[in-house]
């Protein structure tokens, strides 16, 4: 159970609410980005290999 399904259980104040809902808001942003930049890092990977493999064909 995320922290925003857990708080909307709970009788909170809104502006709790409305904290936990915004820090699920960015830890599935933070996810994202995580995802963005591992798929970069391969990406960035493969294309030094193909230079690489260039370089010693000369």
């Amino acid at each position: 159970m995320t922290i925003a399904e857990t708080a909307k259980n709970v009788t909170l104040p809104q502006d709790t609410l409305r904290y936990y809902e915004r820090i699920a808001q960015m830890q599935q942003n933070l996810e994202r980005l995580d995802r963005k930049i591992a798929h970069y890092e391969k990406c960035a990977a493969f294309e030094h290999t193909l230079r690489d493999g260039e370089t010693s064909r000369k």
